[in-house]
């Protein structure tokens, strides 16, 4: 990981340090430079997702002993896997011997973790059981030595790393979010759809795309607006730790395009009405249509390059009440590809166009508000508090 050259980055720093005391709705949009300054992607490796909450996933995904799920959060090689004991842990993937990964990145299943490079094996939980033409090396303790750990959360059925020992925990910040998903029965809910891509593009492009639906009667004018018309989307309610936006939905033009909202599950006539959208800082989102989940997690890969992960997901109940399952299964990864596709697109543009020398800021309308929630908690995370 390279240093951010803080002093060269020091104008950018100011403009977003702003953000803390403007209040959110008609702000304007951060300096395009925000998205292509290298020293300012190292400072938000450093100071926004070193010390935050990244969610890898549901928790299902590791549902027996020797699961696991190897990735790249900020730059650090994480390795997040399903004791024998039973509990979820997330590992250093990096071997203690001589640097080399202990697994490739992806999902996959294992006894044991053994190192390819020199054969170094360590236990489900980290520790090193095994390690070839060491036993006469003079120091050496194999009991001694086993793999960093990171701390790991679940909320909701969804599992959080974070790499920052220190860092409050995620749950309480997060109270309201439970409270207006209590009727879904997110914790087990069951997915029936996948998504996962690199993009091109800058992160907070990607986070800020996905905390505002005015764009629905643009980038998805054929895909989401005829039944979620952008127009009228409205600001619920923005903390520090996340911000909720609401879109009315039209029932009968969701019904043209298969969208089912009478499943019989504890659903209320309000919470049938409109997608809810919430943006949980730095980078996650979930998001409710009458009975689908949606979530999306967006990690950095580098100041162009976004790690877009996304997924949809239905409580029992309603899975129970389908009569074609595998219709609904096959319509909603075809719905989750299309819409992705969409932003992929735009995410693309957006990144070379935030490189021109004529770009500038831009004023938000009170509809993205949801946008000043997220750039305050910028501003606060890069500020070192």
């Amino acid at each position: 990981m390279t240093m951010p050259n803080v002093g060269q980055v020091g104008e950018l720093l100011d403009q977003i340090a702003a953000y803390a005391a403007v209040a959110p709705g008609g702000s304007l949009t951060l300096p395009p430079r925000a998205y292509t300054d290298r020293d300012l992607f190292e400072l938000e490796r450093l100071r926004v997702f070193h010390r935050s909450w990244s969610c890898i996933g549901r928790a299902d995904s590791f549902a027996a002993p020797g699961d696991y799920l190897a990735l790249e959060i900020a730059g650090e090689p994480v390795l997040v896997i399903r004791g024998k004991d039973g509990e979820l842990r997330a590992l250093s993937n990096v071997c203690r011997h001589r640097l080399h990964p202990l697994v490739a990145d992806g999902a996959g299943s294992t006894p044991r973790l053994t190192c390819p490079y020199h054969r170094w094996t360590y236990r489900l939980d980290g520790q090193l059981a095994g390690a070839p033409c060491m036993t006469d090396v003079p120091g050496f303790n194999r009991t001694a030595v086993r793999l960093p750990m990171f701390r790991v959360e679940q909320w909701l059925g969804f599992v959080f790393v974070n790499l920052d020992a220190d860092a409050a925990p995620l749950r309480p910040g997060l109270a309201g979010v439970e409270t207006t998903f209590t009727n879904h029965d997110i914790g087990d809910a069951i997915s029936v759809a996948e998504y996962h891509k690199v993009w091109a593009g800058n992160w907070k492009l990607a986070v800020e795309n996905a905390s505002e639906s005015l764009h629905h009667m643009g980038l998805h004018s054929e895909s989401l607006e005829p039944y979620m018309p952008g127009r009228s989307t409205y600001v619920r309610e923005i903390t520090d730790h996340w911000a909720q936006i609401r879109t009315p939905i039209l029932p009968d033009v969701a019904a043209k395009y298969g969208m089912r909202l009478d499943y019989p599950t504890r659903l209320t006539a309000d919470d049938r009405a409109e997608m809810k959208t919430v943006t949980v800082f730095p980078a996650f989102q979930l998001i409710t249509v009458g009975d689908l989940i949606l979530w999306f997690s967006f990690r950095p890969l580098a100041v162009d390059r976004i790690d877009a992960w996304s997924g949809a997901l239905f409580p029992p109940s309603a899975l129970a009440a389908e009569p074609d399952l595998e219709r609904v299964r096959a319509d909603l990864q075809r719905s989750l590809d299309v819409v992705n596709a969409e932003d992929e697109r735009a995410m693309a543009l957006l990144q070379r166009s935030a490189s021109s020398r004529y770009a500038t800021r831009g004023c938000l309308s009170a509809k993205e508000g949801g946008l000043g929630g997220f750039h305050r908690y910028l501003a606060r995370q890069l500020s070192g508090a």
